[in-house]
C-alpha cells in the first residue's frame, strides 16, 4: 500500500508553541473536586481559585502580568469553603461575583489597573447575598440589563437577584437538580 495518504480531518492541521510571554506561570489552582469554572477574564484582570488549605480563596491579576508569578500572590479569603463559580460583571470591568459550596454569593470590586495588591477577607466584600440552603453551583450575570444576577443551588433552585435591592426576587424550583443554566435572549 505505498503511495496512500491516510484520510484525516486533521491531516493538515499544525499547532505551534504559544509564547512564552503569553503564559501564567506559578499558580497553585484550587484542588477542588467539583465541576466548576475557577478562572475568569475579562478584557483587563484575571481571577483564579487558589489552593489555600481547603477554604475558598482567590487571586486577580491584571491580564498583562503575564509570566512567572509570585508564589506567594495576594489572595482574598472569600468563603470559608470552596468558591465553585466567579464571573466578572459585564457591564463592570472591576466588579467579580463569585459563589460557594455553603451557597453564599459575594461581589468584589477591584482596581482595574493593578488587581488585587494585598491580601484581604471576606469582610472586603461589596455585598454577601444570602438565599440558598445548599450548595451554589453556579451565578451568571444578566448579559443586556445590569445588575441582575442569576445563582443556581443543588436544592435544585434558581434564584435571579435585583442586585440594586440586594435580594432574590424571582425563585423558581426545579424537579431534578440543575446542571448548567444560561440566559436566553429570546
Amino acid at each position: 500500500m505505498a503511495g496512500v495518504v491516510r484520510r484525516s480531518k486533521f491531516r493538515n492541521t499544525f499547532g505551534t508553541e504559544g509564547k512564552k510571554e503569553t503564559w501564567y506561570e506559578n499558580v497553585r489552582p484550587s484542588n477542588c473536586a467539583f465541576d466548576g469554572t475557577f478562572i475568569a477574564c475579562n478584557e483587563k484582570l484575571l481571577a483564579f481559585c487558589v489552593e489555600v488549605g481547603g477554604a475558598g480563596a482567590f487571586s486577580v491579576i491584571p491580564v498583562s502580568k503575564a509570566g512567572r508569578l509570585d508564589t506567594e500572590l495576594p489572595k482574598v479569603s472569600a468563603h470559608k469553603e470552596y468558591i465553585l463559580d466567579l464571573k466578572w460583571n459585564p457591564f463592570d470591568d472591576s466588579m467579580l461575583a463569585t459563589c460557594c459550596e455553603d451557597g453564599s454569593i459575594r461581589l468584589w470590586q477591584f482596581n482595574t489597573k493593578l488587581g488585587l495588591v494585598s491580601n484581604q477577607d471576606d469582610s472586603k466584600a461589596l455585598v454577601d447575598l444570602r438565599y440558598h440552603q445548599r450548595r451554589c453551583t453556579q451565578i451568571n450575570w444578566h448579559p443586556i440589563v445590569q445588575n441582575i444576577l442569576m445563582s443556581v443551588s443543588q436544592e435544585p433552585k434558581i434564584a435571579i437577584w435585583n442586585l440594586d435591592e440586594g435580594e432574590a426576587t424571582v425563585v423558581i424550583t426545579a424537579p431534578k437538580v440543575i446542571h448548567y443554566a444560561e440566559w436566553s435572549a429570546k
